[in-house]
């Protein structure tokens, strides 16, 4: 199929209904097309396809660049297969309700029931439902490490992968959202127990085959006959493109699935109930209203979740969507129901900003449908809401709790004159007025925040949308006391490093010095004393294996984290055999300690030799209280 604009305009001029001035198609298709076409010759990312439906009709259908820089194929919106990423969990939330349609899930029963090879360990005295895994308020904890199999493997069965990587479970359900693949996993895995089908064949039994959607599968798609592509990933940077290592999701359903951007014009048309009768058997009116209403929300004065779908409000219009992001891809799907438009992107450079701008741009042709009307709260902007927050998806518990902290998305708060402004992870900074007690909002009033109190009256979450490709989770956000704070964290870690490489030339300078005085003064040097010639060595060894541990394993696993490298995949030999060293070095702290009160007690030495070793034992404990603290000691993975 030809890679150009297709415009249906068989007496479709129909203006949006709210704005001043009428939009037809060509206008929304050409505010879609001129991003798209501006990315991919500015080398942002190597191919893009997009397709925009309006009313029940296609009015863009395109690809853009290529499919690889290596192969040079250009993008055909028909036939190159992109990965989707996190799209595919509107897969996962459609197949959950056509079984609760059918009678056989009951989204308010306790997920245990329908698992059968093994269970979720109870837990804040409430069981996890599939109602709050749709809506990622299950309250697991956040799973990295293992969360991918090596490039050329294929995953292992679903049951297979969850029971291995079974999360803690960290806050009550219901209580906040908090992303969480695993719990997409989950609800696939209840489907799959339900109808006796493997998930993989489910979905293409009862979604993609009944759309017509022939090039849509999970795991791994393959070039075909009738010339059907399968996209290769990239890393763009600086107008240069270089192919990005796969990663394959361990638990497959909530992120391992490929498709065409003519395949996800037919999933656009069947959420926007635009496909006609054909279409109504794979997802009922009611079933899809019901996936798409608000299902949770973590403030009523914010935007809240549906099944799956991210609900947010753009100039006074109701919006959903959601967006998936990997290593070499990046996807977003966007309905606006009241107009009656669907849009799909994705790109193989993983520029979730291209998105991003394509949505800007199309939102901009919109007129604002009401000027907002809530009054200002009318009392100064209290200091207590300034500080870090730090969302609820950084790992609370086990190895990557360190990395998280400076990897996972983080909000910083601080009052400026009359309001708040808020930097995000994506480097914008948005200010915001007071209009309640605990509720922000824009000037334009197209963006809200809104703060939570603890128990005890004290300021403790933040409530906000989380921009991500064109899309807004409605992220929850725990604030950070000032010794957690990534700065601070950052500073302490870097000082227990430094600190002996520092403390001990100084007291080895001063022993020398006191030597080189005793020979000249005396003629002789009288041997160190026994303690204090054990403490010093037991000094440089325990200061070379936390060296060892911090750069080895610490910084390591940060950087692999962050770049998606082999700690995804499970701990290397390399790691597991540092991970022996914690217990050593809290062993080896303790006889530092020992060791310094023995040289006082004794008297042994000189006052340089005990004050020295009284700095060791204090750094050895500030040591250990670091790797017990970050969840080193005792190591958890």
């Amino acid at each position: 199929m030809p890679s150009d604009i297709r415009l249906l305009a068989a007496g479709f001029m129909l203006c949006l209904a709210s704005s001043s001035a009428a939009q037809g198609p060509s206008e929304i298709a050409a505010a879609v097309d001129r991003v798209a076409a501006r990315a991919v010759d500015s080398a942002r990312t190597p191919g893009m396809a997009a397709v925009v439906v309006r009313h029940g009709q296609v009015i863009l259908l395109k690809g853009y660049g290529v499919s690889s820089v290596e192969r040079k194929e250009p993008v055909d919106p028909a036939l190159t297969i992109f990965r989707l990423a996190s799209v595919a969990k509107l897969f996962v939330a459609t197949a959950a309700m056509q079984q609760a349609d059918a009678g056989t899930l009951d989204f308010g029963a306790d997920v245990n029931r329908y698992l059968g090879g093994f269970s979720i360990p109870e837990a804040f005295g409430r069981p996890i439902t599939l109602h709050d895994l749709l809506t990622h308020t299950a309250g697991f904890d956040e799973w990295v490490i293992r969360y991918a199999v090596p490039p050329d493997s294929a995953p292992p069965s679903l049951e297979t992968a969850l029971r291995a990587a079974l999360p803690s479970r960290v806050r009550a359900p219901g209580q906040v959202t908090a992303y969480s693949n695993y719990g997409f996993g989950l609800a696939a895995y209840a489907v799959e127990r339900v109808t006796e089908r493997p998930f993989d064949l489910y979905a293409s039994e009862r979604i993609f085959r009944p759309l017509g959607m022939e090039r849509t599968s999970y795991r791994a798609p393959r070039s075909d006959s009738q010339g059907a592509v399968v996209a290769e990933g990239h890393r763009c940077r600086a107008g240069a493109c270089v192919a990005a290592s796969p990663i394959v999701s361990r638990v497959y359903p909530p992120g391992l699935a490929f498709s065409t951007a003519l395949d996800m014009s037919r999933f656009l048309l069947l959420q926007l109930g635009q496909g006609g009768e054909e279409m109504r058997p794979v997802l009922s009116d009611s079933a899809r209203a019901r996936m798409q209403r608000e299902q949770f929300t973590n403030d009523s004065w914010v935007s809240g979740i549906g099944y799956a779908f991210f609900r947010e409000q753009r100039r006074g219009r109701e919006v959903l969507t959601h967006s998936g992001g990997v290593p070499g891809f990046a996807s977003l799907l966007l309905l606006v129901p009241a107009e009656g438009l669907g849009v799909f992107l994705v790109n193989n450079g993983g520029a979730l900003g291209v998105n991003t701008e394509v949505v800007d741009s199309l939102f901009a042709l919109f007129a604002v449908n009401a000027e907002p009307t809530t009054p200002p709260f009318g009392a100064p902007v209290s200091g207590d809401f300034a500080g870090q927050y730090l969302s609820t998806r950084a790992p609370m518990r086990g190895v990557s709790r360190f990395p998280g902290l400076f990897l996972t998305d983080r909000l910083s708060v601080e009052v400026v004159g009359e309001a708040l402004t808020v930097s995000y992870p994506n480097g914008n900074a948005v200010s915001y007025r007071q209009v309640g007690a605990l509720t922000f909002e824009t000037a334009g009033g197209d963006r809200r925040i809104a703060f939570g109190r603890d128990a005890a009256g004290r300021v403790r979450w933040l409530y906000a949308g989380v921009p991500v490709g064109g899309a807004s989770f409605p992220g929850a956000f725990a604030r950070l006391p000032w010794y957690g704070t990534p700065p601070f964290v950052n500073e302490y870690i870097s000082w227990l490093v430094l600190f002996p490489l520092l403390l001990l030339p100084v007291w080895g300078l001063a022993r020398l010095i006191r030597r080189w005085r005793r020979r000249r003064a005396a003629g002789t040097v009288t041997p160190g004393s026994i303690p204090v010639r054990l403490a010093v060595a037991l000094t440089l060894v325990t200061s070379a294996a936390f060296l060892l541990f911090g750069f080895g394993f610490v910084a390591r696993s940060n950087r692999e984290l962050g770049s998606g490298g082999p700690l995804l995949y499970g701990p290397s030999e390399g790691f597991l055999r540092l991970s022996h060293l914690p217990p050593i070095l809290a062993l080896f702290g303790a006889g530092m300690v020992v060791l310094a009160v023995m040289l006082w007690w004794r008297r042994s030495g000189t006052t340089i030799d005990r004050l020295g070793q009284s700095a060791v034992a204090i750094w050895a404990a500030l040591m250990a209280h670091f790797l017990v603290v970050w969840d080193y000691l005792p190591l958890r993975w």
